[in-house]
Parts: C-alpha cells; sequence; structure tokens
C-alpha cells in the first residue's frame, strides 16, 4: 500500500514539474499558444457584424422603409461583402437555381415564350460606379448615375451572361419548332448629354450581351 502511495505522489507530482520546466524553457510558449486559441472580435465589432448582417438581410427580403443610404458602421461590412466572395457567390448560386429551372420546366410551345432579364445588377453591373461612392455611403445621385450609364462601361455579370447564353442554346435545342425565343430586357431608359434615350436594351448591347437575329424589345 505505501508502494502506491508513492506511485500516486510521483504520478501527481511529475506533471507539474514537465510545465515548470516548459515554463523556465521557454516562458513565452504557452502564452502565444493561449493567445492563437482565445483570439477573437471585441464583443463591439462581432456585434457590428451582427447588427449589419441583419440590416442587409432586412434589405434583401424588402423589410425595411425606404432608406437612402447604407449606415456608416456597415461601410467596411458592405464594401466587403460587395468586392469579396460574398456577393459573386450569391450571383452565381441565382443563376444556378435559374439554370435548374429552365432544365426542369415544361414548355407547351405555343410561341409564347419569352426570356425575361433585367438589367441594372442582373445582366450589367454598377459595382464599379458604386466603389466610386461608398458602396451606397452617399446618398444615390441620379445625375452621375445617369453620367456613369452614359460612358457604356458597366461590365457583364459573368454568372448572368452564362444564363444568357445557355438560354440561347435551348432556343436552339429545346424548341426546334419554335422560330426564336424571345428575349425581353427588362427596365427604363436614361437619357445621354445629347438629349436622346438609352434604353436598357442597348445598354445590355453595348456590353456586348446581343444576338444577331434575336428580337430585343424594351419592356416598360
Amino acid at each position: 500500500m505505501f508502494f502506491l502511495k508513492k506511485i500516486l505522489v510521483f504520478v501527481s507530482v511529475f506533471p507539474l514539474v514537465l510545465c515548470q520546466e516548459a515554463l523556465d524553457s521557454d516562458p513565452f510558449l504557452i502564452v502565444e499558444t493561449n493567445e492563437a486559441q482565445l483570439k477573437e472580435w471585441p464583443v463591439e465589432e462581432e456585434e457590428v457584424q451582427l447588427q449589419c448582417t441583419s440590416w442587409r438581410v432586412a434589405v434583401e427580403a424588402n423589410n425595411l422603409s425606404p432608406w437612402e443610404k447604407i449606415p456608416e458602421e456597415c461601410a467596411d461590412y458592405v464594401k466587403e461583402y460587395m468586392i469579396g466572395k460574398g456577393y459573386e457567390l450569391d450571383l452565381q448560386r441565382v443563376s444556378h437555381e435559374a439554370k435548374a429551372f429552365a432544365r426542369s420546366v415544361y414548355l407547351s410551345g405555343d410561341g409564347n415564350i419569352a426570356w425575361i432579364f433585367d438589367v441594372d445588377e442582373t445582366l450589367l453591373s454598377n459595382l464599379p460606379y458604386y466603389a466610386q461612392h461608398g458602396f451606397g455611403l452617399e446618398v444615390f445621385d441620379s445625375t452621375k448615375f445617369g453620367q456613369w450609364v452614359e460612358m457604356g462601361i458597366a461590365p457583364a455579370i459573368e454568372s448572368s451572361l452564362e444564363l444568357y447564353e445557355e438560354s440561347l442554346f435551348y432556343e436552339l435545342e429545346n424548341f426546334p419548332s419554335i422560330a426564336y425565343v424571345d428575349i425581353k430586357v427588362l427596365g427604363g431608359s436614361w437619357e445621354d448629354s445629347n438629349g436622346v434615350q438609352v434604353g436598357e436594351e442597348e445598354r445590355a448591347r453595348r456590353t456586348g450581351i446581343s444576338n444577331s437575329g434575336q428580337l430585343w424589345r424594351s419592356v416598360e
């Protein structure tokens, strides 16, 4: 029994000796490890992240009263979302779901087939414009935005372009008895410096989203 007690005492003391040796040999080792394990956002920053996520979801669900600009404390959050992977992945997901629906839907073949595309933030991205204006921190200026539109340099959204091109493929392969699939561009128009109305379908065409022989029609 006495021998067993000695073993238990040795087992209890041995880890303490090892810990003391580790502290003596490198007193910063354990401290550094603990900091890495416990590292997390300050409470106030985490709260801002949660509040801004809640605000964004409310906007997307159209649950907010009319608002003019994003909350100032959400500037970094919105910027990170828009230029990071989050926004791109959201666009890709919507396009993927639209493709899945198009592949599975049954069409009667009566000729009343239309692919409806919006322009702003659907076919064309205005992200370069908003990047120059605080990603929504500034109150929307229709004059400045009109000047941006007039430049005709809004890039196509890649995932939407793929969806558009796939819709043309369906025209040739899935609907051989139909002369064409009417591709409509939904939107209004902007007046350029010469007083000429620049239709949304023309904006899309300027960006390369067009097809010779295809019927383009602006749906007001």
